[in-house]
């Protein structure tokens, strides 16, 4: 019978090499941010066009079909050119053949895998969102898009084996029963192996950060369900139920029913508890046990046992500052929950003393020190703190507004002025800013501007919610001159 030549099969084993390397860089780089529908389109933008940041119009570029041309004339070149120097070639017409085999079918296999990536995109963009069980499904169908690149690394990586296997003529006893046993063992263990450990915590991962939109929007029942089916794909990942125990936190805040919401608040610490069992040396578990138990006494659920749940946060921020003795953002909120909720006022001033020996130039002690004294009447001290504050860190509008309320109470009219001017321009459109220019039409008025003082109390008109309007219209009665009667000058 006639011999094959020998270049074939080093040649298709090259050729899926470099299918390898071009598919992979595909799976890097198409991507769908424009929501196109056709595949064919999604792929040839995806090589051409800057489609990032989404709040610029898409500009061309070609360095990414640049990458992957020269990659693939990069193969082609040094998969001939070994098999030149092995001496697997011969002759001219061979070195043409093994070129075109290998730039042909690395060309077309990365090319398709790329195609099926972009139909996948396509489809998701088709995708309709209408309940939880669909946002879920679409995150699942996402993080499916891993098992697309690990079944094309499968595939082309047996199949270029058993190309390079063909260089070489097979043993007339190319197996033995032991060794074939355990062939068919490891055929089911490893994949078996790679999708519980590799695989299946990198799904988890995917879905965890497609809860991200849904958990910035307040959408927390579905950012929860996202969180739940990252956590059934990696049960022992504690940073899962870190989220989803703030999830289940937050959507408790918002019912109503207080039976449902000691339903879902147990849920929270069962998660919580969970997190810092898998975990306990980071200080973050702690730390989110004594700010649930917190927000629990705080809620209409917790009220009846709002001393024992503060007494549980206390105990949680104890043993979060003892294994982070040196962040003072956990020692100003464990003195809060003294001052507020504990009414121990020597504990709190041991507290926050120790915050200020770890950093005394931290704003956030002072706002506290300074709110503090406001509740006390201590409007001097006050003063003095947020004025410390603010010489930390000047941009922080909500210290301004406060500042401006403690110089307003002390009759010092004209620095209220500043501060809430200074307020306003930091945060021109907060929640409160309608408060801050009513407070500032106030100050105007006590300086004896009233043109000043009528025109920001009719902005704060504007902006004020509807429950707040009487109070703004009441400011504008009083400093909005009497009507002249006809005839006088």
């Amino acid at each position: 019978s006639r011999r094959l030549p020998a270049w074939p099969w080093p040649a298709l084993g090259a050729a899926l090499i470099g299918a390898l390397i071009l598919g992979t860089l595909t799976y890097d780089f198409v991507n769908n941010v424009e929501r196109l529908a056709n595949p064919l389109q999604i792929f040839w933008r995806a090589l051409t066009v800057i489609a990032i940041p989404a709040n610029r119009p898409p500009r061309a570029s070609l360095g990414i079909l640049m990458v992957l041309a020269m990659t693939w004339l990069s193969i082609g070149l040094l998969t001939t050119a070994q098999m030149v120097k092995r001496g697997t070639l011969r002759g001219n017409r061979e070195i043409g053949s093994a070129a075109t085999v290998v730039m042909s079918v690395s060309l077309v296999v990365g090319l398709l895998f790329g195609l099926g990536l972009a139909g996948r995109h396509a489809h998701v963009a088709q995708m309709q969102v209408q309940s939880i069980a669909d946002a879920v499904a679409l995150a699942e169908y996402v993080a499916g898009q891993i098992d697309a690149y690990y079944l094309f690394l499968a595939v082309v990586i047996l199949a270029g084996g058993l190309a390079l296997a063909g260089e070489y003529p097979l043993p007339k006893q190319w197996a033995t029963l032991p060794g074939a046993a355990l062939a068919l063992v490891l055929l089911v263990l490893v994949p078996v192996g790679a999708y519980q450990l590799n695989l299946r915590p990198i799904r988890a991962d995917i879905v965890y950060k497609q809860a991200d939109p849904w958990d910035r929007q307040g959408q927390w029942a579905v950012a929860i369900q996202h969180y739940q089916r990252a956590i059934e794909l990696a049960p022992h990942e504690d940073f899962y139920y870190l989220y989803l125990g703030r999830a289940y936190l937050e959507y408790a805040s918002s019912i109503d029913d207080p039976v449902q919401q000691d339903l879902v608040l147990r849920e929270t610490e069962r998660v919580l508890l969970k997190a810092q069992a898998l975990n306990p040396l980071n200080t973050d578990h702690s730390a989110n046990l004594a700010r649930m138990y917190r927000r629990w006494a705080s809620l209409p659920a917790g009220r009846e046992q709002s001393q024992t749940l503060a007494g549980l946060s206390s105990r949680y921020y104890e043993i979060a500052t003892s294994l982070s003795p040196n962040n003072a953002i956990l020692w100003n909120e464990w003195a809060t929950l003294y001052h507020y909720e504990l009414r121990d006022e020597e504990a709190f001033q041991r507290t926050i003393d120790h915050s200020l020996e770890l950093d005394p130039e931290f704003e956030q002690t002072w706002l506290i020190i300074g709110d503090v004294r406001v509740e006390k009447g201590d409007l001097e001290g006050a003063a003095e703190a947020y004025e410390k504050a603010l010489e930390i860190k000047p941009r922080q509008p909500r210290v301004w507004s406060a500042l401006g309320r403690v110089y307003l109470q002390m009759g010092r009219s004209a620095d209220a002025a500043e501060a809430f001017s200074q307020a306003l321009e930091l945060a021109p459109n907060s929640s409160d800013a309608w408060d801050v220019h009513r407070l500032l039409a106030v100050a105007y008025y006590q300086l004896g501007l009233p043109e000043q003082a009528l025109a920001e109390a009719q902005v704060a008109l504007e902006m004020a919610p509807e429950n707040q309007r009487s109070l703004v219209e009441d400011l504008l009665q009083q400093i909005q001159p009497p009507p002249q009667e006809e005839g006088n000058p």
